[in-house]
């Protein structure tokens, strides 16, 4: 089977993967064990072979269908809470076998597990403690929700990596979990988890005097640069709001981004854009700019390293919103297909080539000249 990731190689090569994952679980934020329980019909979808054998050396000779063997057996669990009930998700077979996770502290639907060969790997989607109706709330992502940000974070890991002077966390692979996640106002969407580098989130500020959100945004010097790097190919973080664009960058403490589900690329930027939160700490309600159309400063795509907009843009009803863009769209209609038996690996790989396997996207990815520090001058 030809494997995706070697069609568009020029994204995932060895020496371009910087980031060192966290192999000590007593250096995680605040962690907390908590006993999870096996989910028998778990399966992998996606997977970065490249970096999962990087990452652990201990899995370079397996085969491909070894390392989805080991990251099920490894992985496949969600809190004892979240079986326990059917509120907001379908019946989830499980098997009485437990084990320990730890749940860092801002990790309200999110593990990191010790695997069986030394180190961690971080597991979006894995359960609440307390599990309720709504996004976020209820313990659980979509499978098509997981997909599409395995895909932008591909792609912002290719931008950076050649630029020179960014990271992401990088994910490991999306794994179909089998059950469904019950919406509130009607309908299910099939339940899947991310994995990722084990990290610890960038935090600023001491415990209890805080807000949740805040912690984990990247410094704001951080933030404008990432932003304005971003913009150069159609590509912004922000989350929209009132007419404004609020940036969110959300990262490591190195500085690396993680969380990709605001990502958009857009043709043309016309919104003001403002940080997240205000320096004390408060949700902004735009007093915090960062910059403004007509201003030099405002960065606008560049027509020779704008990512094509009829692959990576939306076009359902015309809407500006990370849900209605054609890789959310794709990437939940190939969910569907996976959990009615209609699509398997092999649609998953070719998804992934239908969005990085054009000749404008590789020419992007070469024609990035990589970041120099300007000299300082000689007087």
């Amino acid at each position: 089977m030809i494997k995706w990731i070697c069609i568009i190689s020029i994204v995932f090569s060895l020496k371009s993967l910087a980031f060192e994952p966290l192999r000590d679980p007593s250096l995680l934020w605040e962690a907390k064990p908590e006993n999870v329980v096996r989910v028998t019909t778990g399966k992998v979808v996606i997977a970065d072979y490249e970096l999962i054998r990087r990452d652990f050396p201990e899995t370079r000779n397996w085969s491909t269908e070894a390392i989805d063997q080991w990251l099920v057996r490894n992985t496949s669990f969600v809190s004892k809470e979240q079986a326990a009930q059917t509120e907001v998700n379908t019946p989830i077979e499980i098997s009485s076998e437990e084990r320990e996770a730890y749940r860092p502290r801002e990790y309200r639907r999110a593990h990191v597990f010790a695997v069986d060969t030394g180190g961690l790997i971080d597991a979006k989607g894995t359960g609440a403690a307390d599990p309720q109706g709504g996004s976020h709330d209820n313990g659980l992502a979509t499978l098509g929700d997981m997909i599409r940000e395995f895909a932008f974070e591909k792609l912002i890991h290719a931008l950076f990596v050649k630029d020179g002077r960014f990271d992401t966390v990088g994910s490991y692979a999306v794994i179909d979990f089998g059950f469904s996640i019950k919406h509130p106002k009607g309908g299910t969407s099939r339940a899947g988890v991310i994995l990722r580098q084990a990290h610890v989130r960038h935090h600023s500020e001491p415990i209890g005097n805080r807000t949740r959100g805040q912690s984990v945004m990247l410094p704001r010097s951080l933030q404008v640069s990432i932003e304005k790097f971003l913009r150069r190919f159609g590509i912004t973080s922000s989350v929209k709001f009132g007419g404004i664009d609020f940036v969110n960058l959300q990262g490591a403490e190195n500085g690396a981004v993680i969380d990709f589900g605001s990502f958009l690329v857009e043709e043309r930027f016309t919104r003001e854009v403002s940080f997240f939160y205000n320096k004390k700490g408060e949700v902004s309600s735009g007093e915090e700019k960062i910059m403004s159309p007509g201003e030099r400063d405002f960065v606008q795509p560049e027509r020779d390293l704008q990512m094509p907009f009829e692959t990576w843009g939306y076009s359902e009803k015309g809407i500006s919103d990370p849900k209605y863009d054609n890789p959310y769209i794709w990437s939940h209609r190939l969910a569907e297909d996976l959990a009615s038996g209609k699509a398997g690996r092999g649609d998953a790989e070719q998804h992934l080539r239908n969005l990085f396997d054009k000749p404008r996207v590789q020419n992007i990815f070469r024609s990035i000249p990589r970041f120099r520090p300007r000299r300082a001058s000689v007087r």
